[in-house]
């Protein structure tokens, strides 16, 4: 997996990065959780031709973006 998120500047406290597919290896950066969707995203690559597909994969990263921190505060992440 190549770390292509833009990250705060600077880089301090903790990030949560979405990202939007699977991958085999995630990278253990101390401050830095990243967190696969739970369903495919539709717009899998940076495409910014489709504003209704950005819309619904941002939907989808603010949906399990929740849940997480949801689960995080209830212990059970």
């Amino acid at each position: 997996m190549a770390d292509q998120a833009p990250l705060p500047r600077p880089d301090r406290g903790a990030t949560l990065i979405l990202l939007t597919r699977a991958y085999d290896r995630i990278p253990e950066v101390e401050h830095r959780t990243y967190i696969s969707p739970k369903e495919e995203v539709e717009a899998d690559k940076i495409d910014f031709t489709d504003p209704s597909k950005l819309r619904r994969t941002w939907a989808t990263g603010e949906t399990d973006g929740r849940e997480y921190l949801s689960a995080r505060q209830a212990g059970t992440n």
